[in-house]
């Protein structure tokens, strides 16, 4: 399983200011993930550690409702979890670097709240 890390919100501002384009954007980071790098770099920003652990769909599913997680929210938890165990967000495109002339900002530096 990979993930693509969505690139910066400057990108979605370079899109809604231009004219319609009638094509999809993929706008993704530097980089594809897997789900246990996302974990090692929640790990260095924190204080504890971080460990990703598979979880089935319907042990997910079950635990989020036992917590009384809204119906809504569980379903969208889990198809999201679905897409990525389907390699659905594993492709790296360069699409922000194309809109923005700037490379996508990496994880960590995302979840730190930089902006440059």
């Amino acid at each position: 399983m990979r993930i693509a890390v969505t690139g910066s919100t400057g990108a979605l501002a370079a899109l809604a200011l231009a004219d319609p384009s009638g094509t999809h954007h993929d706008l993704t980071g530097p980089a594809a993930l897997d789900l246990h790098a996302v974990a090692d770099v929640l790990t260095g920003l924190g204080e504890r550690p971080v460990r990703y652990t598979d979880v089935p769909p319907p042990a997910l599913a079950q635990e989020l409702a036992g917590v009384g997680e809204d119906p809504w929210w569980t379903y969208a938890y889990c198809s999201m979890f679905a897409a990525v165990r389907e390699d659905r967000w594993s492709a790296v495109s360069g699409e922000v670097r194309r809109l923005t002339g700037r490379d996508p900002l990496a994880p960590a530096d995302v979840l730190r709240g930089d902006t440059a």
